[in-house]
């Protein structure tokens, strides 16, 4: 019982993203027409305060409004729909979580070799890494073409010498980028 509460728990802000804005421009013009019934705009100007001073407050919470809104969107929503999903998907599969917080995509800071890493162990061997290594397309400059693919089961990174790939399948691929058979 208390997965479902935890799960609609983290559904809420998905749906408040919706109400929040029409709940505030609601609120505004209600403000407004409150004002207007009752003549205060009229008394404001007559006492001498210009539009610009009247209609501050209403700016200045606009811009904390769309700030908090942001933020909302931002942040808070995809980070509860994302732990939704985490727990939807484990109560079928009690592992699943563990292997979403134990996979790893690193891309190379020359973006020539793309990096998939099934379980990383910070200690040192890593377990389902697949390496795509890519060459600059002589046409184009800014596309890849696919070299090499090497995928194994196990692999370990020795300091001074590189990486030791173990029962690796290394596919190559031709001029064109295409697997070569």
């Amino acid at each position: 019982m208390s997965k479902a509460v935890e799960y609609f728990i983290l559904k809420i802000p998905g749906n408040i993203r919706f109400i929040f804005p029409i709940t505030v421009l609601l609120s505004c013009m209600y403000t407004l027409a409150n004002f207007g019934r009752h003549r205060e705009i009229t008394a404001m100007r007559a006492s001498g305060i210009s539009m610009v001073r009247i209609g501050m407050p209403i700016y200045i919470i606009a811009l904390l409004v769309t700030g908090a809104n942001f933020w909302f969107n931002e942040s808070l929503v995809p980070s509860c729909e994302t732990e939704a999903k985490i727990l939807i998907k484990s109560l079928d599969d009690p592992g699943y979580e563990r292997r979403q917080t134990t996979q790893l995509q690193y891309l190379s800071s020359d973006k020539m070799r793309n990096w998939f890493f099934g379980y990383f162990d910070q200690e040192g061997v890593q377990e389902k890494v697949k390496l795509k290594i890519f060459r600059p397309d002589p046409v184009t400059k800014d596309k890849k073409i696919p070299v090499k693919m090497i995928d194994a089961p196990k692999a370990v990174y020795k300091p001074g010498i590189g990486w030791e790939f173990h029962d690796a399948v290394i596919t190559d691929f031709t001029e064109e980028g295409l697997f070569n058979a």
